[in-house]
């Protein structure tokens, strides 16, 4: 289980910026310059979270992990929500509306995925069990959509000649 969530946290830390890039709040668009450097400070929010959490994931065993595995992902959960809505309420720039959308329907697709394992959490009869369960390929798979996106946003920032720090894998 901690390694799952290890991965979850990597991940969410890599493609941090991607999500920034289309969905959007009204007004005029940011410049694609404000629209990373908006995408990082969500990146860095995010980033501080989940290195408390890690900290805690890395205490987990078989003898506290049954009770302690679901809060702690649960809480893993709430921050990619936070940080995937905040990236969605950018309004960002045609350029990046597309690497925007992608990275906010795969951490969307994340959300949901940890929320219905958390259910299945719930019945585990061991640490192990837990562990299992957030092995699913389902959300293994919205993380590698999520890091194709990062990966997207990466490589629009240097074609634009942005410095951005995305830790993308």
């Amino acid at each position: 289980m901690r390694d799952v969530l290890r991965l979850a946290t990597i991940f969410g830390l890599l493609l941090g910026a991607p999500f920034a890039a289309a969905c959007g709040g009204g007004g005029e668009p940011l410049t694609l310059e404000e629209f990373f450097a908006e995408a990082e400070r969500l990146d860095d929010e995010f980033s501080a979270k989940s290195a408390e959490l890690d900290d805690d994931f890395a205490f987990l065993n078989e003898t506290n992990g049954l009770q302690q595995a679901p809060v702690l992902v649960e809480q893993l959960t709430d921050a990619i929500d936070v940080f995937v809505e905040g990236l969605a309420d950018l309004n960002a720039p045609d350029e990046a509306a597309a690497v925007q959308d992608d990275a906010v329907r795969a951490g969307r697709e994340i959300v949901v995925r940890y929320r219905a394992l958390l259910d299945e959490a719930e019945t585990a009869g061991s640490y192990e069990e837990v562990r299992v369960i957030f092995d699913d390929p389902d959300l293994i798979a919205a993380f590698r959509e999520f890091d194709e996106a990062c990966a997207a946003a990466t490589e629009l920032a240097a074609a634009n000649d942005i410095e951005v720090e995305l830790d993308c894998a």
